[in-house]
């Protein structure tokens, strides 16, 4: 087996993900592009791909060989923390499905670059002003030197085609579904203009700015690493507009929620994804695009893309709020969401036949995925309002009172209405082309999509139900609480955490998880820590116990299905090093409560800590959502001072008593009413 030296070599020094797109798609087939006049023989990498339900060859064929390394880049123990060794009962299996077979050299792509600090070379850019549709509107009044900047910068370059196509493309198959903060249709037009000796000079244009954010968000190509070409690009799109080579304040804004994408490395502590979204925010009301998005008649080009701007930064604000665990920016106090119509399907109606990587059937269910998908985030907008209220866990109540109880509540019925309508139309779990009725083929992109999602929804559960735990530990009333709440909280964390981990599993099997957005690694934290949690429980109980039996399959299956997918982010995304952080701390923290609760017994999982000790489970996760928000790893000194100072009102022991005569009332014997019934018997 690799060391770990070796393992971390091979993912720093490896191809890009798109490294042989253009020779990939040579094998396909498809229609020729009516949008971009490229040859069918050279080109035709435009096309919407179609994947029969099932069929591996292909798959295999719609998606280039992944490069993304197999699971040893990280393993499990890698996680468990620095004071326990891996047991081998939840060791790896070798049959997990890996994309390394199929690499390519790296060599076999001139684009991409040999040396990891370089660039690629001169001979693939050019200037922006090769391209019509490319323009700066305020690059005549910033200073010489600025310019003379920008330009030894590379921000005034741009890939060369064949390679900018690619680029274009993945940001149409992967980041503009869901934020569709430009009119696809028109890109295509003004895409095309290169490429046809009479260019409509009617036709729009795009601010380089936005361009050279459009390349940051989907860049794949060109460079020795991921984390390199992200950096590079970002760069480039921030020094245009911080150096105000871009005036308008439409592209700036649509910039901006882009490089919301952006996270910074480890050794950085501030996180600017919060201050793109505010200077996002702030461009669109300048525009007016909030009073605009408020109506759904809009009648004009310019009006309806003030509305597409507007309910963007509120799907990119909804999902900054979820992945980097703050409150959203837009709440009911500065826009009035009841009297205002989210964005429909309608309102992207006319880029269902002017898509050059959609199909029309794929491209009408991704605009119905849409409107599914800002219903969910409105509906967030109170939820997120009572879970992430981070920034002020030092003044936190020490009690709670009925109102926040009614807020729970009602957040939780809505979660669980949206949820039961947009499973009829969209089922988590079920491929797009799976049923056995004769319908047209959708993009394998379509069920990624899908998945992004449901990855948001649970993740939403989650948080809030640990949003319920904090309530049920301040209860005034009985400072233990009810047995039975504490039992269905455990209940709603099982399932959205095994649903997170079947979301994940589908992903990689599909060999689509390393589309999903830099987001996506936020929303599996906590479910890869308690899985990583209940991994260190098995290891303490396999070099404790001589005849220890090893854990549930349900267990290492979702153990498996995080740490693949971390796998695949760790190339791409710098965040991974702070998720992994946040995991060995967790890891470290639950050997203290274990041994402090006696909780040593086959079996054991996370769920046992919740039961056992709610106010340690609530720690451990708190102190991931808030490394998480700060971009730092936390500590005590981070949690709200109720938290800290709570005393154990009822012992161990008697809560156990109670809680099984609760389960012995109410409940049927589960397997956590077997481990509580051993626990007991080990404190006798």
């Amino acid at each position: 087996m690799e060391d770990a030296s070796s393992r971390a070599s091979a993912l720093i020094d490896m191809p890009s993900s798109n490294s042989h797109l253009s020779t990939s798609r040579a094998t396909r087939g498809g229609r020729h592009s009516r949008r971009v006049g490229i040859d069918n023989s050279e080109k035709q990498d435009l096309q919407p791909t179609v994947v029969e339900a099932g069929s591996e060859s292909q798959n295999s064929t719609e998606e280039p060989a992944s490069v993304v390394p197999t699971h040893e880049a990280i393993r499990p123990e890698s996680l468990l923390g620095t004071s326990q060794s891996w047991s081998p009962v939840i060791s790896l299996p070798d049959h997990v499905p890996s994309d390394t077979a199929q690499e390519s050299p790296r060599s076999s792509n001139p684009a991409v670059s040999q040396n990891g600090s370089q660039a690629p070379s001169a001979t693939m850019v050019v200037t922006y002003s090769h391209f019509r549709f490319l323009t700066i509107s305020n690059l005549h009044n910033i200073s010489a030197s600025d310019v003379n900047y920008l330009e030894s910068q590379g921000c005034l370059h741009v890939p060369m085609r064949p390679v900018l196509d690619d680029f274009v493309e993945q940001y149409f198959l992967h980041v503009h579904p869901m934020v569709p903060i430009i009119d696809e249709g028109n890109f295509w037009d003004m895409y095309a203009q290169n490429l046809t000796d009479k260019a409509e000079r009617s036709l729009d244009t795009v601010s380089l700015v936005l361009f050279q954010a459009m390349l940051f968000s989907s860049c794949t190509l060109g460079y020795a690493t991921l984390r390199q070409a992200r950096a590079e690009f970002y760069r480039r799109a921030k020094l245009l507009y911080e150096l105000h080579a871009e005036s308008d304040h439409l592209p700036l804004a649509q910039a901006s929620i882009l490089l919301m994408l952006w996270y910074p490395p480890l050794h950085m502590a501030l996180v600017p994804c919060q201050t793109w979204l505010s200077r996002a925010v702030q461009h669109a009301r300048y525009l007016d695009a909030d009073g605009v998005a408020a109506r759904p008649d809009a009648s004009t080009k310019g009006q309806g893309s003030l509305r597409r701007l507007w309910w963007c930064c509120i799907i990119a604000d909804r999902i900054m709020s979820l992945s980097a665990r703050c409150r959203p920016l837009i709440s009911h106090s500065t826009f009035n969401f009841k009297s205002s119509t989210a964005l429909q399907a309608s309102d992207l109606q006319d880029e269902v036949y002017r898509s050059s990587v959609y199909n029309p059937a794929s491209k009408k269910s991704l605009n119905c995925l849409l409107e599914v998908s800002t219903d969910f985030m409105v509906m967030l907008t109170d939820v997120l309002e009572i879970t992430y209220p981070l920034r002020d866990l030092s003044v936190a109540k020490q009690n709670i009172d009925v109102e926040e109880s009614i807020r729970i509540a009602k957040c939780e019925s809505a979660m669980n209405r949206w949820f039961s309508h947009a499973s009829m139309t969209f089922p988590p779990f079920e491929q797009p082309n799976s049923t056995t009725e004769k319908k047209p083929t959708l993009h394998k992109s379509v069920g990624l999509h899908i998945g992004i999602l449901y990855i948001y929804y649970y993740h939403s559960r989650i948080a809030l139900q640990h949003c319920k735990l904090s309530s049920y530990l301040r209860s005034a009333t009985d400072q233990m609480g009810e047995p039975t709440a504490l039992l269905t909280i455990r209940d709603n964390l099982q399932d959205a955490v095994s649903s997170m981990s079947q979301l994940f599993s589908n992903l990689n099997r599909l060999r689509l998880v390393r589309w999903l957005p830099v987001s996506a690694i936020g929303c599996m934290a906590i479910p890869l820590a308690l899985s990583v949690v209940t991994a260190k429980l098995e290891a303490a109980n396999a070099t404790s116990t001589p005849n220890h039996s090893p854990g549930t399959g349900s267990e290492k299956h979702s153990l498996i299905a995080f740490t693949e997918a971390l796998s695949s982010f760790y190339p791409q995304y710098d965040d991974v090093e702070l998720i992994k952080a946040a995991v060995r701390q967790a890891a470290d923290q639950v050997e203290t409560v274990s041994q402090a609760h006696g909780l040593w017994a086959p079996n054991l999982s996370w769920t046992e800590i919740l039961l056992n000790d709610p106010s340690s489970y609530l720690r451990i996760v708190l102190l991931i959502d808030i490394c998480i928000n700060k971009g730092r790893v936390a500590d005590d000194q981070d949690l709200p001072e109720w938290l800290l100072c709570r005393d154990k009102v009822n012992s161990p022991d008697a809560f156990l008593d109670t809680l099984q005569e609760t389960t012995l009332q109410g409940f049927s014997p589960t397997f956590g009413g077997l481990i509580l019934s051993q626990i007991a018997e080990l404190g006798e």
